[in-house]
């Protein structure tokens, strides 16, 4: 039994809490305590029975500190329950006591814990079973590891193109022009493309599509006014409509996780090393505290897998966790989350033949809400004149064993549009093993906003089935059998087989055997070597009832900045007792101002010869931060970068050249990604060593379709040297060993003088200089900001002089010198400035 005051530490008595108060009031202490520590000492009664101890202890042999404990005479420990959470219990129970008004719990009733304390070292180790301890979370999800800057500028930008097609002789065949100019301002963009046709027989301008588009990036939404494409999704409809539409878009955040992913818990009996891999490869290297742990956000490759967790505890003892896994990827939605659509314009009518005709009104749209990691139910509904067609949607996983969707759909309106449809798609990707299928079948009167009797099948089923083995590659097999209300029914086979045979190169074989009026055998074999980047040949072979071709061809694809790239092809087929052999040399050149193409075909069969020359040229006239220029096509959006006045500064995207700053130190960039995060970065060796360089690398996430300024801050290091002296009572004096304090754009600069006065002014080596320019780092108002540390002017500075505060004027003048020497500054102190 336990005997209260026989407690050693060293053969001593532990002293008690009594025994620290005594020592802190004795006459030797030093320690004045506070009242509120005195308090706090008085205040903390022992209950009667039990020692009150101070006491280390382990918890599944991990360290948890000091703690004030009360052990009975019984040997049971009562502590704190909020000391049971901080050393890692999670929800801990058992009996509880109140002690001067907190819960205390008795060690010994709780279930799944034992206890052992050793009184010689006054130490309490504690084993808990895993389930009573806290839940450890490690997230794999993506962390922003720097500042991303997210533009709004306002910008300008048209696109231009002209494409000239010659025949034999060079003779004219057609001419075409096309445009699109955009603008943006904030959130809202405005959009619109034409294009200009002239061939032998007429020629005509037309206007494509034209809309505002406004972004919440926040929220992820997006509305249009004008035209646009809109689908309502399998059984549906795919329209061309001027009206509005208001959608929620994922994509507006790529980095967003809109999918289910991964969650994997387990438990550790001892502080372990984790080590996770992800189908074999490891991903991290974790250590882990007992008790459950829980892995977040795995997004994998591939569609199915396993996780293995490796833990290693402080024995050296190794345990494995193999958590199998189907990953449905973006064909689900993750829990609580909406996807949706709705769309209601005139449908566009002879699009790309006439510009401004428009027919019926229509309606189109689609939802999807994720009811579950493993479910996503939804709805389509499209709608004109005097038709309507819906039906609900529904995509399930089935656990690892593969995706499930069903869609059903039903028309009605006019007696000849009362019909239904339904089409149901089963998908399993694995490792090695792949599967497919998908059966669909049409009622005779079942119509949509788009079909026509003669489109619409009345049955269609595919199967397909694949095999990967590292050596072998991969084998895959299909059939499809397609069944109509018009026309011809049709059946195909088909045998596929890919092998890499070096990092390098690649063979694909496909046999397809087409069964409609006749019979068509089809063979088609492409080998495929990328011998370098950027470099592409290939060599195929094709054979099918109508004749066999053979073709070879060379590539290099023109870099994302400036510089070229080529094609040729050469090729020789056999069709109807006839051979022909065709020759398709074309050659690209990117420029600083536009995209420059050249292209001749010409085919010799029988004797003659026919030849066909192309030639084009594209660019885009832009416009951001007071600034106009000339660039490449804007496919997407484009940036400004400036580097202050430097000239021959090279920038990259994403780790490739794009170009070099002109004169005036600027580079447009037309092939940003809207939304995604663009790496932007410039070379030093480029950057005088006289100069400031706050960074080199940017990262920047553009609104679609605009133009952002990328200003890269760079200031001429120029210190500034003088004297400040004061001349009291007509003698001059120098203000030594104080600190001036200058005001510079709505911020203060503190710097010392030395002996005689003497000053340095180098803003490259202050933090306030650095906050001070922030401002400059973004943003199309300081994109024609000056290179100078400080601009030349008047400043207001400030000194202490034997107690008093005196101001004066401290003038920068434009000096071509590294060093600026201001000379003798003198204060008139009579009388001193407050």
């Amino acid at each position: 039994m336990w005997k209260r005051g026989t407690a050693r530490r060293n053969q001593q008595r532990k002293p008690g809490i009594a025994d620290v108060a005594l020592k802190l009031f004795s006459p030797s202490c030093r320690i004045i305590p506070s009242l509120a520590l005195l308090l706090t000492i008085l205040s903390f009664s022992v209950p009667a029975g039990a020692e009150q101890l101070i006491v280390r202890i382990t918890l599944n042999q991990e360290e948890k500190g000091d703690f004030f404990i009360n052990r009975s005479e019984h040997g049971d420990f009562l502590i704190k329950t909020a000391d049971l959470k901080t050393m890692g219990f999670g929800s801990p129970s058992g009996a509880v006591s109140m002690l001067d008004g907190e819960p205390y719990l008795s060690l010994s009733s709780m279930k799944g814990v034992v206890y052992t304390f050793n009184e010689e070292t006054l130490s309490l180790a504690v084993t808990a079973t895993p389930s009573l301890l806290g839940k450890e979370i490690i997230d794999f999800g993506s962390k922003q590891v720097q500042k991303v800057y997210y533009p709004r500028d306002s910008s300008l930008f048209l696109n231009y193109g002209a494409d000239y097609l010659a025949g034999d002789g060079s003779s004219f065949t057609s001419f075409n022009l096309t445009n699109q100019l955009g603008a943006r301002a904030g959130d809202t963009l405005f959009l619109s493309d034409s294009i200009y046709t002239k061939d032998q027989s007429n020629n005509r301008f037309i206007r494509l599509q034209s809309s505002f588009t406004h972004d919440d990036r926040n929220n992820l939404r997006r509305f249009i006014a004008g035209d646009f494409f809109a689908s309502s999704g399998d059984l549906g409809s795919n329209l061309n409509l001027g009206g509005i539409s208001f959608a929620k878009i994922y994509r507006i955040d790529p980095y967003f996780i809109n999918y289910p992913t991964l969650g994997i818990a387990g438990q550790a009996s001892l502080p372990s090393e984790a080590k996770i891999y992800l189908n074999g490869m490891l991903l991290k290297t974790e250590r882990i505290s007992p008790g459950e742990f829980q892995l977040q956000n795995i997004t994998p490759y591939g569609a199915t897998g396993a996780v293995d967790v490796v833990l290693k505890d402080s024995f050296g003892r190794e345990q494995k966790l193999i958590y199998p896994y189907y990953f449905a990827g973006a064909s689900l939605l993750r829990k609580g989350l909406h996807e949706y659509s709705y769309n209601l314009g005139f449908m566009r009518n002879k699009y790309a033949s006439e510009s401004n005709c428009y027919g019926n009104l229509a309606f189109s749209a689609f939802h999807h809400y994720g009811v579950g990691d493993l479910l996503t139910l939804g709805f389509r509904a499209e709608a004109r004149n005097n038709l309507y067609n819906l039906g609900p949607q529904a995509t399930y996983r089935l656990g690892n064993f593969g995706l499930f969707s069903l869609s059903l759909a039903g028309s009605t309106g006019r007696s000849d549009n009362t019909g239904g449809a339904g089409m149901l798609t089963y998908v399993y990707q694995g490792l090695q093993l792949g599967a497919s299928l998908s059966i669909s079948g049409y009622t005779r009167d079942y119509a949509s906003i788009t079909t026509k009797p003669e489109d619409k099948p009345k049955t269609m089923i595919s199967v397909g089935l694949s095999y990967y083995q590292k050596l072998l590659g991969t084998v895959s097999l299909g059939y499809t059998d397609n069944s109509k209300y018009v026309g011809q029914d049709s059946k195909t086979a088909s045998v596929g087989y890919t092998r890499n045979l070096s990092g390098e190169a690649t063979i694909n074989a496909t046999y397809r055997r087409v069964r409609e009026t006749s019979n068509d055998n089809q063979f088609l074999i492409t080998l495929n070597y990328t011998p370098r980047f950027e470099h592409f040949v290939s060599a195929a072979y094709q054979s099918t009832k109508d004749g066999e071709s053979t073709t070879i061809q060379l590539q290099k694809n023109a870099p994302a900045g400036e510089g070229y790239g080529y094609s040729g092809i050469l090729q020789k087929s056999d069709a109807g007792g006839q051979t022909t052999y065709t020759v398709n040399p074309s050659f690209q050149y990117n420029g600083r101002y536009g995209i420059y193409q050249g292209e001749f075909r010409g085919n010799s069969s029988s004797g003659k010869l026919d030849a066909q020359y192309h030639l084009a040229t594209s660019g885009a006239l832009v416009y951001a931060g007071n600034t106009f220029g000339v660039t490449r096509p804007v496919y997407d959006s484009f940036g400004l970068v400036s580097t202050g006045e430097l000239k021959g500064v090279k920038v990259l995207l994403n780790s490739q050249e794009i170009g070099t700053t002109d004169s005036s130190g600027k580079l447009f960039i037309p092939n940003l990604g809207s939304f995604n995060q663009n790496q932007v970065a410039i070379s030093d060796k480029e950057i005088p060593i006289d100069y400031y360089l706050s960074n080199i690398v940017k990262l920047i996430s553009p609104p679609l379709r605009s133009g952002s300024c990328i200003p890269f801050v760079i200031k001429k290091i120029q210190p500034i040297s003088g004297k400040l002296k004061i001349r009291i009572g007509g003698k001059l004096k120098p203000i030594e060993f104080q600190e001036i304090a200058l005001a510079l754009n709505g911020r203060i600069i503190t710097f010392p003088t030395g002996s005689g006065g003497e000053f340095d002014i180098d803003l490259s080596q202050s933090e306030e200089f650095k906050k001070l320019i922030e401002p400059e780092e973004s943003g199309c108002d300081s994109i024609n900001g000056s290179t100078a540390m400080i601009t030349p002017g008047v400043y207001k500075g400030t000194v202490e002089y034997e107690g008093k505060r005196y101001s004066f004027n401290l003038t920068i003048p434009e000096h071509a010198d590294s060093i600026i020497d201001l000379g003798e500054t003198i204060i008139d102190g009579n009388p001193p400035t407050l």
